[in-house]
């Protein structure tokens, strides 16, 4: 039998008691502040369950403001490619964006190139040091990076939608980036904040990812700050922040990774990355060919 609560006063508590007595049932004092406990408990409950309520609609809102790309890319009369170039510190994303507008303008391309919103706000001024910032701001500010970059690839994809001719949306740097500069527990946080996942963000926005490796790593005689007032880290730093962007890239269905050690110079690396993106849009390939030969001096 479900416990049931009687209150009383001490003048009706033994007829309470010898009724209870009588149908043989087990009666038990509860403490005399039971009742503003339970409304407590009330308050408590009714307060859960409003946070939840607000936290879901957080959610929803968070999800409306995000454009749903495949659903608008249905309705495209005419090819719109989504590639997002990302990599270390002085990696020659810059140059390969550069690269890549006007050989695929040559090809009869409409290029579109998104900035990235982090390099926009330091450049404004807005050079903010997350580190000195309470874990709930680090997680806010995160989130307000990642909402302006989503705003920024969304425009520029309602955008491609009037273009009357085939459409690269070149993004310099991409959602997912983010990741690698936050620890585990922010990330976790930004995700359950936002109601996005991971897998949302990393391959459902881009057609590839294109990773060009920092010159830290492996041509650490040309990493440099100066082309770039928004760039701080050191070799060490580059380099760590470098395999951090792989990490959180990895898992989408076409990245590459173009490192320093495989192209013979700076130039070969942009080829490449260019390759790489041609591959993905369909467009035939430079090859280079090494033959070999042997060659037999006569005797005599």
């Amino acid at each position: 039998m479900k416990p049931t609560l009687i209150t009383s006063t001490l003048r009706d508590e033994e007829k309470i008691t010898m009724a209870i007595d009588k149908l043989g049932l087990r009666a038990e004092r509860l403490p005399s502040d039971m009742g503003s406990r339970k409304g407590d408990w009330d308050t408590q409950s009714m307060t859960s369950r409003q946070s939840s309520q607000m936290s879901q609609t957080r959610h929803n809102k968070m999800q409306e403001s995000v454009l749903d790309h495949p659903k608008v890319l249905a309705k495209a009369s005419h090819p719109i490619i989504r590639i997002c170039l990302t990599g270390g510190p002085c990696a020659g994303k810059t140059t390969a964006m550069q690269t890549l507008n006007t050989r695929l303008m040559e090809r009869g391309f409409c290029v579109f190139i998104v900035p990235e919103a982090a390099t926009m706000l330091m450049k404004g001024g807005a050079f903010i040091q997350t580190g000195k910032m309470t874990f709930s701001d680090q997680v806010k500010f995160q989130i307000n990076i990642m909402k302006t970059q989503m705003a920024l690839e969304d425009t520029f994809l309602e955008a491609a939608l009037s273009a009357n001719q085939k459409v690269v949306i070149l993004c310099d740097r991409g959602v997912m980036d983010g990741m690698a500069y936050t620890d585990e527990h922010t990330w976790q946080a930004l995700l359950d904040e936002t109601g996005w996942s991971t897998i949302q963000l990393r391959d459902r926005r881009y057609e590839a990812v294109v990773h060009l490796v920092t010159a830290a790593n492996g041509a650490a005689e040309f990493y440099t700050g100066e082309n770039n007032e928004a760039r701080y880290e050191t070799i060490e730093e580059a380099i760590e922040l470098d395999k951090k962007l792989i990490n959180s890239w990895t898992g989408h269905p076409h990245l590459s990774i173009i490192d320093n050690r495989k192209a013979s110079g700076f130039n070969e690396k942009i080829n490449s990355c260019i390759n790489s993106v041609y591959k993905v849009i369909g467009l035939p390939t430079d090859t280079t060919y090494h033959k070999k030969f042997l060659l037999i001096m006569p005797q005599g």
